[in-house]
């Protein structure tokens, strides 16, 4: 096989809607129907009027976790996808040199796999993997979660609080984190500034 060669992985029927992380919050950013196929080399994006997006894998900078959709999301296509979790990604679109927010929604057992593998190339394209799964109830890795990765959430956390973010689905969605963490992290914020 030539090394250059771009092989298929994998493709998964998925809802999603891309925008600014401040756009998919406030629900600014339309759902729409499509396919995700995972690749050696990309993640390419295909939409139900058949619009190609790719994403190299060096361009992503964060996975988030995988949390239950919430009821104000659904659409059309939520039921027949059965699309109940969603997962959280930042890329940068290098031609428009800015950070896009992409939200995919799907079953949660296809959106594990798909996280999982997806984490397995970025770790062979020598992405930073950290990234990808820093801090999360959902992994076993989490208690030993490095203690830079948590002090990044606190700072970030301190950034969203400042901003007046306070509503905890904003939180979890900005963080990436789950609810009983973001509590922990409240916490320990507020101590902090005790």
């Amino acid at each position: 096989m030539n090394a250059e060669e771009e092989t298929l992985i994998t493709k998964v029927q998925i809802e999603f809607t891309k925008g600014t992380s401040i756009e998919i919050v406030e629900g600014m950013t339309p759902w729409d129907i499509g396919l995700v196929y995972l690749t050696t080399k990309n993640l390419w994006f295909v939409n139900r009027k058949a619009e190609k997006t790719q994403i190299p894998f060096k361009d992503i900078l964060t996975v988030g976790n995988i949390v239950p959709r919430k009821e104000k999301t659904f659409t059309k296509y939520t039921e027949v996808l059965t699309a109940t979790d969603t997962m959280k990604m930042d890329f940068e679109e290098v031609t428009k040199h800015i950070a896009t927010t992409v939200l995919l929604s799907c079953p949660g057992a296809v959106l594990k796999a798909f996280r999982h593998q997806l984490a397995a190339r970025l770790d062979e394209s020598k992405s930073k993997i950290e990234s990808v799964d820093t801090y999360s109830s959902m992994d076993s890795k989490a208690a030993n979660a490095p203690p830079m990765s948590r002090k990044l959430l606190l700072r970030n956390l301190a950034a969203l609080l400042h901003l007046r973010i306070k509503d905890d689905n904003q939180l979890l969605f900005f963080l990436g984190i789950q609810e009983k963490d973001l509590v922990n992290l409240l916490i320990e914020h507020s101590s902090i500034m005790n």
